[in-house]
């Protein structure tokens, strides 16, 4: 049996200067993003506008942000008038 050779791992994490931690989780950042984008609109966004306007954050992570406000109640969605889409409106 051949064994596979050790890999050498860099102990030193090099991490710029001016890097800082943020205060908050990722997703907390990305969930008040949702809601102060969706409090300042009446006619509410679907999916693809959140993803239009969030391009720098992966679309699971919108989906994930849209489903915890769903389940907080802070958020809530009614189908366009095609039925086809999800229109989302802050509660």
């Amino acid at each position: 049996m051949m064994r596979r050779p050790k890999r050498q791992v860099n102990p030193k994490q090099i991490i710029e200067d001016s890097y800082k931690e943020p205060d908050k989780p990722a997703y907390l950042i990305i969930q008040e993003a949702m809601l102060g984008m969706l409090g300042g609109s009446t006619d509410g966004f679907t999916f693809k506008q959140l993803y239009q306007m969030m391009p720098n954050i992966d679309p699971r992570r919108v989906r994930e942000a849209i489903q915890t406000l769903e389940a907080k109640k802070t958020v809530h969605h009614e189908k366009c008038r095609c039925g086809a889409a999800s229109v989302y409106y802050k509660s």
